[in-house]
């Protein structure tokens, strides 16, 4: 059976200018780069030529990348910043921002979004009392909500505010210049773009200091402590050359998969987030599903009957689709736990044939018809 992947927001597959990269380190390039020995050297320099390729990339400068394992240790070392300050996040952000988020020792303010699962400037004003750092996302994970934070960067760094921003599912999708941006410290990882999973960027504006969350080495200017994984690094310098920027084919897949399933199942089906370009990305569908006498189906349930028909998709955050409580981002949307227990993510790329929609739609609609029968 021919199966179609349709979890990029969990991990993407790894791109041939990401295997070209990682392949020339593991083959020509063997030293430690704190080493001084001439292999040591010669990875010292492979080193900086790919964060400086990075940091132009991302529109940044090479002193503001630091390499992590990922995205959840480039959140967890950016919310131990200004730890005596009051933060203000949302209640729909990544468990990566809230579980640390949860831990500081004054109380954290989070926001709701809105019902389409978006940060809205208004409500972040309105919250705002004595904060000292803000933290969103900008693409939203599980939704593809797309909330608006240069908007609300830059109003937060006029309250002399501290401004973190999660981009993970934005890195491949969006063009990312982090000079125009009023964002102190941005989070990215690899494998979301084709890269290899295990390494991740934090970036950070020149000249703030972080307070690094281990010691024991001065690798990455002493804010992450370990020797750098240069295999991965080089991975990540291949994906994000092979980004697909602002991609018109996932967003035309996207609302034509909508389109198509809400012809179909008409009021059984409800949209998890916005449709337009300026509230949602193109490249994630979240919907629930409901049988013919209204009530809400197991996402799960429903996930599992897609992979029977070959169709593979996830319940939202793969960091969590294991826990038994229901998506809390869409709780906080909608203030319904049943709606977020029937949610299911659906998540492109660019490689995905147009002609596969139909394969997909007749599945979803096989699957709700088999689970709603039941």
């Amino acid at each position: 059976m021919e199966r179609i992947y349709l979890d990029h927001a969990a991990t993407s597959p790894l791109v041939e200018s990401a295997k070209k990269e990682m392949l020339y380190v593991m083959n020509e390039v063997h030293g430690n780069p704190s080493s001084t020995h001439k292999e040591g050297r010669k990875a010292r320099k492979v080193l900086e030529d790919y964060r400086a390729k990075i940091a132009e990339m991302l529109g940044a400068q090479p002193s503001e990348v630091i390499f992590t394992s990922g995205a959840t240790e480039s959140n967890n070392i950016a919310l131990n910043m200004g730890r005596d300050a009051r933060l203000l996040t949302s209640a729909a952000e990544h468990k990566a921002v809230i579980e640390p988020a949860t831990h500081r020792p004054i109380d954290t303010t989070f926001i709701n979004p809105t019902s389409i699962g978006n940060i809205e400037l208004e409500s972040v004003k309105k919250s705002y009392v004595d904060h000292g750092m803000i933290s969103f996302m900008m693409v939203n994970n599980e939704t593809g909500s797309l909330t608006d934070i240069a908007t609300i960067g830059t109003w937060a760094k006029s309250k002399g505010m501290l401004v973190h921003c999660d981009a993970v599912q934005a890195l491949a999708h969006y063009n990312i210049n982090f000079a125009e941006l009023d964002i102190d410290l941005m989070s990215f990882s690899a494998h979301k773009i084709g890269g290899p999973k295990g390494i991740g960027v934090l970036l950070r504006k020149s000249g703030l200091e972080i307070s690094p969350m281990s010691v024991g080495g001065g690798q990455e200017f002493g804010f992450r402590p370990g020797t750098e994984n240069l295999i991965g690094v080089s991975g990540l310098a291949g994906a994000l050359s092979d980004r697909h920027l602002n991609s018109s084919l996932t967003r035309f897949m996207r609302n034509e998969l909508l389109s198509s399933l809400r012809s179909m199942l008409k009021h059984r089906l409800i949209l998890n987030g916005g449709k337009g370009s300026d509230v949602a990305s193109g490249h994630i569908l979240n919907i629930s599903l409901k049988n013919d006498l209204g009530n809400w189906m197991n996402g799960d349930t429903v996930i599992l009957a897609l992979e029977r028909e070959g169709i593979l998709v996830s319940s939202g955050s793969a960091c969590t689709s294991g826990a038994l409580e229901p998506s809390h981002v869409i709780q906080a949307m909608c203030n319904d736990r049943h709606r977020a227990a029937a949610s299911i993510r659906l998540s492109f790329n660019h490689h995905l044939p147009k002609n596969k929609l139909d394969t997909i739609v007749s599945a979803i609609l096989k699957a709700s018809k088999v689970i709603g029968d039941s």
